[in-house]
């Protein structure tokens, strides 16, 4: 970041010449930056939005495609075993329809928090007893106090 404030003209023609990103660091946990060409972001978002345009459409198309395109998800997202078949199902459409509207606006912050909250249910998938004593019903009366969890 100080070499960047100190000389951006420098940087950035080095950045458009070479047509990578740069990522600006920032201390003490603030955020970071990434400084690229709006060739590039735009590149970017056009090839993620025919991506998931066409993965969308193979899925609605043919049960073998679906196949396919379920193992690639499996193998990205290898949590989603732990999801229930119709949680699943539900998953891979959510991913291709999320990612597509994402790539159309250049805004990926939506499917980020997609897949932490298919994470967050898969690793409660993943533990039985805890699936089943969520999925039980409350005896807690409409307005009523809520119970502590058993074992707190």
């Amino acid at each position: 970041m100080a070499t960047f404030i100190r000389d951006y003209a420098t940087v950035l023609d080095d950045v458009e010449s070479s047509d990578d990103a740069l990522v600006l660091e920032r201390r003490a946990g603030r955020a970071s930056f990434v400084l690229a060409p709006l060739r590039r972001v735009e590149g970017d978002r056009h090839a993620v939005a025919a991506v998931a345009h066409v993965l969308r459409h193979a899925l609605s198309s043919g049960k073998d495609v679906e196949k396919v395109i379920t193992a690639g998800l499996v193998d990205e997202f290898p949590w989603s075993v732990f999801l229930p078949a119709m949680e699943r199902k539900a998953f891979e459409r959510e991913v291709l329809d999320v990612l597509r509207a994402c790539a159309t606006v250049g805004r990926f912050t939506a499917f980020e928090n997609l897949i932490d909250a298919w994470q967050a249910s898969a690793e409660l998938w993943s533990d039985p007893e805890l699936a089943r004593r969520l999925a039980r019903p409350v005896d807690v009366p409409y307005g009523g106090d809520v119970l502590e969890p058993e074992g707190a």
